[in-house]
């Protein structure tokens, strides 16, 4: 009898976790973050709870994903600001463009003397860079890429704002790239009319300022290796396309191309799984190159806090990753589109109309309601 409980009850939760908690009439949604997530009404943004209650009428022409506490948003004069509950006006400004943050840094577009630069600005809203550039590209404390003036540089921000150029050997991959992106740590990407090759930041044995130091070597040519696509480090391994066409992945700790060729396509590892393509279908193997999820699906994404969107058709759902039974599909595909959970809840398109999905789990104490009712005490 116990048994049987236990099951129906396992069974209503599952059923719950499939149904919209945040009914599907807004005209855009956008992920939770800080206990509160934007929705579109009309052609202006607001904010709701996780009751579903708005918070921010809405207002705002545009906002863009919420990362450290902070949602950027647009107004009506096309300036970007912060708005969060831990946002104190004083220390903010209006920016002509902002981008969100990432550990505690985010770029942002404003005024120096008589030219308009991009600076890095910290959780308060002060600058963290004293110099700016002409395009912030990536960054990850204490290095970001940029472009000033034309040329590409990685920067070493140190204390008090003290911006120092990374010193770079004559590494052809960087000396002649058009482009830099994928800041992970102390890796990043430089693409080049060759392809694409992946470089490491490090840290000199005799001197305080950091060097790039090495790139994937390819053993039988002994030369820089390109590739046709190239993912950023992800669990120790990198995801990537040789320009043969073949797909594999590159691990780090032995310096080794695995399973190369092996799959049609494939993505990076995200929470112990990697999705992959064979027989023109998607699905899923674990870092030891197991197959775990038959490729069955249209599309299969990445994992975040245990959970990954999956397509088959036009419809998307949920697999999670059941602590007992490995990869299981959560929410059949049935919406019209969705975004990846977070603090618990999905934003999810039926009908035409978004809303929210909950994964059946209540999220950590300090994700919920996280300073909302500083934010609008009333």
């Amino acid at each position: 009898m116990l048994r049987v409980l236990v099951l129906l009850m396992a069974l209503a939760t599952a059923s719950q976790a499939q149904e919209m908690v945040i009914a599907p009439h807004y005209d855009g949604a956008g992920t939770f973050h800080a206990g509160m997530a934007p929705v579109k009404v009309g052609e202006l943004w607001g904010f709701v709870d996780r009751t579903g209650k708005m918070i921010v009428a809405p207002q705002y022409a545009n906002v863009r994903p919420g990362q450290d506490g902070v949602h950027l948003v647009q107004d009506e004069f096309q300036s970007w600001r912060a708005l969060g509950p831990n946002v104190e006006d004083a220390n903010w400004v209006s920016y002509r463009d902002m981008m969100s943050y990432k550990n505690g840094w985010a770029s942002v577009w404003q005024r120096s003397g008589s030219e308009e630069k991009w600076f890095l600005i910290d959780l308060e809203g002060d600058r963290t860079s004293s110099t700016g550039f002409d395009q912030m590209i990536d960054w990850d404390p204490p290095f970001a890429l940029v472009r000033e003036a034309g040329s590409l540089y990685v920067i070493h921000v140190g204390e008090f704002g003290y911006v120092n150029a990374v010193e770079v050997p004559e590494f052809s991959a960087f000396r002649n790239a058009t482009g830099l992106s994928g800041l992970t740590g102390r890796h990043f990407i430089a693409t080049s009319p060759q392809g694409h090759a992946l470089l490491e930041i490090r840290f000199d044995d005799y001197r305080p300022e950091p060097m790039i130091a090495g790139s994937i070597w390819d053993q039988s040519t002994r030369q820089e290796a390109r590739f046709s696509r190239l993912s950023p480090p992800s669990e120790g391994y990198v995801a990537l396309q040789r320009q043969d066409g073949a797909w594999g992945f590159y691990h780090l700790a032995t310096a080794n191309f695995v399973w190369m060729g092996r799959f049609e396509q494939l993505r990076s590892f995200s929470e112990g799984y990697a999705a992959v393509k064979s027989n023109g279908k998607w699905g899923y193997i674990n870092r030891r190159g197991e197959v775990v999820v038959q490729p069955v699906y249209d599309r299969a994404y990445d994992f975040h806090d245990g959970f990954a969107v999956i397509r088959q058709g036009e419809l998307r759902g949920f697999m999670s990753i059941d602590p007992d039974r490995g990869i299981t599909e959560f929410i059949a595909p049935q919406y019209q589109d969705v975004f990846r959970f977070r603090e618990g809840l999905a934003p999810a398109k039926a009908d035409g109309k978004w809303g929210f999905v909950s994964n059946g789990q209540a999220p950590a104490p300090e994700l919920i309601q996280s300073g909302v009712q500083k934010l609008v005490p009333n």
